[in-house]
């Protein structure tokens, strides 16, 4: 984040980076939580105020950072430590905000060391009308009945209502995708995107699968041509590309997808297979700017460089001569 807060880790469909100025508006949904985990609150409050003093005493910690081998019942397993459930509880009732990350471990501050607490003369009407301007931001082009309008723990009430109201004034407005049946909207103050001719050099970005390109699979399979799938939970005879695939972006064009994994033996980002969308020449270029996209990947997660399968996928070569630098 730096010196100065401008974003912030919140929830939003899924955990997301939201401009600062929402968070005041989304902390309607926060103090109802309290009433949603107050049994866990009232049992666990012991450890919990001693948390919050930890935290208070030695600024932000992780989950790793506690000394207390307690375990509950966990959300995706048998049971998990009472402290990874308590930061999370926190969290989400806003009482401490998610400061830095270090690999995949969050490291949890008090609200008011990061933010100015936020007013409570806000209703949940703001928190929604907030909740679906930020989701249709980041979408930049959506359908009003393929949305997911549940923001945060079932929310759902008046939303296409509040949806329906901005196409009434105008801040979204219709347009078309040559040759969709479906219908799309978008942003008014977007608009100004669609003249814009870019004219930056072409890159190579892996999209993570839930990123908001991806949330409508069906305006992806209209605009881009490309089939958005997510195969983690399909049985693996039933996966076509992989466990993890990331669709590769390069510049405005979807033009394949990448299997990653880490690879603890060596230390190393292993891409278990590379399939290029048909049609795609794989160009010196896109080559050089793919294996550019994995070094930002292997030191992001900072690894030891990264490893490319040895076959061929889908006919066409692998890249073999662009090396991690």
């Amino acid at each position: 984040y730096g010196k100065k807060r401008v974003a912030y880790e919140g929830w939003s469909k899924c955990l997301c980076i939201l401009p600062l100025e929402s968070y005041p508006h989304y902390n309607p949904k926060m103090r109802e939580l309290v009433d949603f985990h107050k049994d866990f609150l009232k049992e666990h409050k012991k450890t919990i105020d001693w948390m919050l003093k930890q935290i208070d005493e030695n600024g932000p910690m992780g989950s790793t950072d506690f000394e207390h081998a307690e375990k509950v019942p966990g959300w995706w397993s048998d049971e998990e430590r009472l402290v990874k459930r308590a930061l999370e509880v926190l969290w989400e009732i806003g009482r401490i905000m998610i400061h830095h990350r270090k690999r995949r471990i969050r490291y949890f501050d008090l609200t008011e060391r990061c933010i100015k607490v936020p007013d409570d003369r806000l209703t949940m009407k703001d928190y929604e009308q907030r909740g679906i301007g930020d989701r249709l931001h980041a979408m930049r082009l959506f359908r009003d009945n393929a949305l997911s309008w549940n923001l945060w723990q079932g929310i759902r009430h008046d939303s296409k209502e509040i949806f329906h109201g901005l196409v009434d004034d105008g801040t979204v407005i219709p347009v078309e995708i040559e040759g969709a049946k479906r219908k799309y909207f978008m942003l008014k103050k977007d608009r100004k995107f669609l003249r814009k001719q870019d004219e930056s050099e072409k890159t190579v970005r892996l999209l993570a699968p839930l990123d908001s390109i991806q949330w409508d699979r069906e305006l992806v399979r209209d605009l881009f041509g490309f089939e958005a799938k997510f195969e983690i939970y399909h049985p693996p005879k039933k996966r076509r590309w992989g466990y993890y695939c990331l669709p590769i972006l390069f510049g405005t064009e979807l033009v394949g997808r990448v299997d990653l994994a880490r690879d603890r033996k060596v230390g190393k980002l292993a891409a278990h297979s590379i399939h290029w969308e048909p049609g795609i020449d794989v160009t010196d270029e896109l080559a050089v700017k793919f294996a550019d996209a994995l070094t930002d990947h292997v030191r992001f997660l900072q690894m030891d460089g990264f490893i490319l399968p040895r076959k061929k996928f889908d006919g066409k070569p692998v890249i073999k001569k662009h090396v991690c630098r």
